[in-house]
């Protein structure tokens, strides 16, 4: 016992004694890695310029090749999707202003600003209503190359409230899973499945406090799954409660996603608040089938919503499916047309003119086999006529696959506006989606022409290895958004309130 307590007041005796009122070291969230950038800087009047306003600048570059039996495409594997080819799959560059997560008390703030610059993993990464131009730019097909600003947001610490909270606003990684986007941060090229169909991103608000060294908890409210700032948005909850002992190797997370059924509420009070409305009046609907050979269609329907007082939705969606027949060519059509009147009124007399606004989108899968089948969609007409003169009108190019191409279709186009003044006016609608097969003995997978949700068409039908296995299918279809917005200046010249 007394070579112990020797012992032990003789390292006592020899350790320094901190100097009286030192404050601890402040430690950054970016770490104490300098990656080949900032050593270069470091000695340089820009590197003191970085360092003295704790902005570190870094990023990587990722190439893959996979080899593959596929002569095409590794799908539904993403991010190394394309067999047997070079892929340049992230150029990125990072630019971020880290927090001090301890040697302070007072709150501190920072950012961090992610890019791909460019590289072929935009393609899963893209946010709905974030330069989806990229995704029909080459003749209507994803650019193989293209870029996503795939973080980006403000941050603030604030070390008083609880062990440390801290407050991220604007477009985040998602918080479930041990894998990520960046690259660095993965042991393996290739992805899981539980990570290419799990949410890469959300924007919004996510605050994460920490209760003890080993748990934390989140919560955040965002605009819904990889989305930016699009008619799809709809407010989501996300939230976890982790533990994570600092001296473990092993980590537990339970994670919720909850999303809203109902609009935002200031879409809720657009119709107490219209200055303009659209009143429906008769309507001639109609959905024509045409099938011969081996065929399967789906769908077939046209729906036409006014979710508030100014604005009219119609949705068209359905489905064409075409097999190999032993003794004669197949082919599975369905042709959908709209007539719906309609009247403008101004119910503020305030208001002396209007806009009438027209949107439009397709999107849905094509698919065909090399054994002689195609499929076909278009092209999609809408327009908006007074007296049987057209005033305005949106139109989505016809597309078309064959011999074992495949494509998947996110068409928009608009929105176009005319000046109106009150009255009634026509709604048009026209829009095709077929199927051919040829004639063949030896069994061949179908083509088909999907713009439906499901159950529209029915999954006998596809083989469980063709292409876009998995994809979500609740936004497909042909849809026009018609609104009448008011001009906002009276006759006064005051403007109409927001």
């Amino acid at each position: 016992m007394l070579a112990p307590m020797l012992l032990s007041c003789a390292l006592a005796a020899g350790q320094a004694t901190p100097a009286a009122g030192a404050a601890p070291a402040l430690t950054w969230s970016y770490g104490a890695d300098r990656w080949l950038l900032m050593k270069s800087l470091q000695g340089t009047w820009q590197g003191s310029l970085l360092d003295d306003n704790h902005l570190r600048v870094s990023g990587w570059t990722d190439m893959s090749f996979t080899a593959s039996s596929d002569r095409v495409s590794n799908l539904p594997m993403g991010f190394n999707y394309l067999a047997n080819n070079f892929l340049l799959q992230q150029n990125w560059l990072r630019i971020e202003r880290g927090v001090a997560r301890s040697g302070t008390t007072e709150p501190t703030f920072g950012f961090r600003s992610d890019t791909i610059l460019p590289g072929s993993d935009y393609v899963f990464t893209l946010a709905r209503g974030l330069f989806n131009a990229q995704l029909t730019a080459d003749n209507g097909k994803p650019n193989r190359y293209g870029i996503d600003p795939i973080q980006f947001y403000g941050e603030a610490y604030l070390p008083s409230i609880g062990r440390g909270l801290d407050v991220k606003l604007g477009r985040f990684f998602g918080q479930t899973g041990i894998e990520s986007n960046a690259a660095p941060d993965n042991y393996l090229v290739s992805h899981s499945y539980t990570f290419i169909y799990n949410p890469f991103t959300h924007t919004g608000l996510l605050t994460t406090l920490k209760w003890t060294e080993a748990w934390s908890s989140q919560a955040g409210l965002v605009l819904g799954s990889d989305n930016f700032i699009d008619p799809t948005d709809n407010p989501t909850f996300i939230g976890s409660v982790r533990r994570a002992p600092p001296t473990a190797r092993d980590s537990l997370q339970f994670s919720v996603l909850l999303l809203s059924i109902c609009p935002w509420p200031i879409r809720a009070g657009f119709a107490a608040r219209s200055a303009v409305t659209i009143t429906l009046g008769s309507r001639k609907a109609a959905v024509v089938p045409s099938r011969a050979g081996c065929t399967h269609t789906g769908g077939g329907n046209i729906d036409v919503a006014q979710p508030a007082a100014d604005t009219v939705v119609v949705t068209m969606t359905g489905v064409a499916v075409a097999g190999a027949h032993p003794c004669k060519g197949s082919a599975a059509t369905l042709k959908f047309d709209l007539l719906q009147l309609f009247e403008v009124t101004f119910d503020n007399p305030e208001v002396r003119s209007a806009k009438i606004s027209l949107e439009a989108r397709v999107i849905g899968l094509l698919r065909s086999h090399r054994g002689g089948g195609s499929a076909q969609t278009g092209p999609a007409l809408a327009s908006v006529s007074v007296a049987k003169l057209g005033i305005v009108k949106v139109e989505l190019p016809a597309h078309g696959v064959f011999g074992g191409e495949n494509l998947s279709i996110n068409d928009r186009e608009g929105p176009a506006a005319v000046p109106v003044m009150p009255g009634p006016f026509a709604l048009q609608q026209a829009w095709e989606v077929s199927a051919t097969h040829s004639q063949c003995l030896r069994p061949c997978k179908a083509a088909s022409s999907e713009f439906a949700p499901d159950p529209g068409l029915d999954p006998l039908w596809i083989s469980y290895w063709e292409p876009f296995h998995g994809a979500i299918k609740r936004d497909f279809g042909f849809q026009v958004t018609l609104k009448v917005l008011p001009d906002m200046d009276f006759a006064d010249g005051r403007k109409l309130p927001d």
